[in-house]
């Protein structure tokens, strides 16, 4: 529950300087999918080219052992036996060369591919939080927790589709098997395992992208501020013009977005038919003299005309007053004073409006 709450005071969108400290502590947004990915494609990369090449590599090594048995007689002596063992392990390790390549190739695209490589120890320093069983549990019923099970039950039906999809076609072959040559059968057996390796990879590659992409979204959400963290990070890193724009930009949306609340309660909307809109707000027993409420052009003008009229906020166009009103009057100020009698003349009207609804609703 603590954690739900602290996620919904973080509003803010990670600078550059939280996503670089946590790339340098080891929080690296990696998908256990990339390296599914990477052993599939290694996998079939080895079956199509890498496995005819492989096999005639280890049956040159061992053919001759197999077929002239007496051709390397030890003699018993340690040198010998060495020898004769460092031979054949040779001759085997050259030959599956091409297939540790291939996986060696596929491990390091799939993790440098999805960031840099940090050496560090933060990732393995022993938390006591770990060994707790509230925290376990909690984790075990957690929203991640739910979300990586449906991810799992997805991967599950993606993965038996692909391979169903592969090994159908040859169902109706089965019985044919029985009389088949033995020479055709390994490349039979060849062809249904590439088939089958494809498929499963293309499904595999539709997984992976989802799973980057989800797990990238996820980690930046993690990684959000609230608004008190993103002032002390500015305060340390002052002077840093991204983030000063940064925080220009969030205190002008928290401003519009209270502005655009206050406008149901305002007494009066005067407007420019297109270009500019002020709210104002008047009580007589409470206010000396109408307050602006709130005020913009062109797309912000049209969204407090929209509020306005969706709330029931009589919207007056007066195209001099409005502009005179938008350069002149601060929010949450009193209008200036050179504008009472032009604004009073407006109130009066728009009083004089609300009693001929109240009496024709009476009558």
């Amino acid at each position: 529950m603590a954690d739900e709450q602290d996620n919904e005071q973080k509003t803010e969108e990670p600078t550059e300087k939280r996503l670089r400290d946590a790339l340098e502590k080891g929080d690296v947004p990696r998908a256990r999918d990339v390296g599914l990915l990477a052993g599939m494609a290694a996998a079939w990369l080895i079956v199509a080219a890498g496995a005819p090449r492989t096999a005639s590599g280890v049956a040159e090594v061992l053919l001759p052992l197999i077929e002239n048995p007496d051709d390397f007689r030890l003699d018993g002596s340690a040198y010998d036996v060495l020898h004769g063992l460092s031979w054949v392990i040779g001759g085997i390790g050259v030959a599956m060369l091409p297939v540790l390549g291939i996986l060696l190739a596929g491990a390091a695209a799939s993790a440098l591919g999805q960031g840099p490589l940090v050496s560090t120890t933060e990732r393995i320093r022993p938390k006591l939080s770990n060994i707790s069983l509230r925290s376990g549990w909690r984790r075990i019923f957690s929203r991640t927790a739910l979300i990586e099970f449906c991810k799992s039950l997805a991967k599950l039906t993606a993965i038996a589709g692909a391979v169903w999809f592969a090994v159908a076609p040859y169902i109706r072959w089965t019985e044919g098997i029985v009389g088949m040559d033995v020479a055709a059968l390994p490349n039979l057996l060849r062809d249904l395992t590439l088939r089958l390796l494809l498929a499963v990879l293309l499904a595999t590659v539709l997984m992976a992208a989802v799973d980057v992409l989800w797990n990238r979204l996820e980690w930046r959400k993690r990684l959000r501020m609230t608004f008190q963290e993103l002032k002390d990070e500015y305060k340390q890193t002052e002077g840093d013009p991204h983030l000063k724009a940064r925080l220009r930009e969030i205190r002008r949306d928290r401003s519009r977005r209270r502005m655009m609340a206050a406008v149901p309660r305002a007494t009066v909307v005067i407007a420019n038919p297109t270009h500019f809109a002020v709210a104002l707000e008047y009580d007589r027993s409470r206010m000396p003299a109408p307050i602006c409420l709130a005020k913009g052009a062109d797309l912000v003008a049209l969204r407090i005309r929209t509020i306005a009229e969706e709330n029931g906020v009589p919207v007056i166009e007066n195209p001099p007053l409005a502009r005179a009103l938008y350069a002149s009057a601060e929010i949450d100020k009193l209008i200036p004073l050179q504008h009472y009698q032009a604004v009073a003349e407006v109130m009066m009207y728009v009083l004089r409006l609300k009693g001929g609804t109240a009496r024709r609703t009476g009558s």
